[in-house]
C-alpha cells in the first residue's frame, strides 16, 4: 500500500516554485516590504532553507478566531480583520477545528459566502 505522506515535490511543483518565488519576492518589495523572502521546499542558492522541514501536505488550521469582540477575536463573522477593515480572510485559519476530510471545498464555500456578503 502506498504511503499517505508526500514524497516531496515533483517536476511541475519545482518548476512552479522556481518561476513564482522570485516574482512573489519582487511583489513584496514593490509593495514596500523592507525584507522579503520565500521558503523553498528544496534548498537552492537563491532560496536557502533553514534546517528542518517545511510542511507541504498538512492543512494548518485555526489561529484566526471569529467573533464580534476585537479583544477576543481576530475577525468578524465574515472574515474581516478587526484591526484592518479592508482585509478579509477566507482560508482555513478561520476554522476552529479540522473535519474528517480535506478542507478545500469548505474554504471555497466560505470564500463564496463571504464574497456574497461583501458585495
Amino acid at each position: 500500500m502506498p504511503s499517505c505522506r508526500n514524497s516531496g515535490p515533483g517536476t511541475h511543483e519545482l518548476a512552479a516554485q522556481a518561476f513564482y518565488m522570485p516574482l512573489m519576492v519582487e511583489i513584496l518589495r514593490a509593495a514596500g516590504a523592507d525584507k522579503a523572502f520565500a521558503i523553498a521546499e528544496l534548498p537552492s542558492k537563491m532560496f536557502p532553507v533553514a534546517s528542518g522541514s517545511v510542511p507541504d501536505t498538512e492543512h494548518v488550521m485555526g489561529g484566526m478566531r471569529m467573533g464580534d469582540d476585537p479583544t477576543t477575536s481576530v475577525t468578524d463573522s465574515v472574515g474581516r480583520l478587526h484591526v484592518l477593515d479592508n482585509l478579509y480572510l477566507s482560508d482555513c485559519g478561520l476554522f476552529p477545528i479540522s473535519g474528517g476530510h480535506n478542507p478545500t471545498l469548505t474554504i471555497m464555500a466560505r470564500a463564496l459566502r463571504n464574497a456574497r456578503q461583501w458585495a
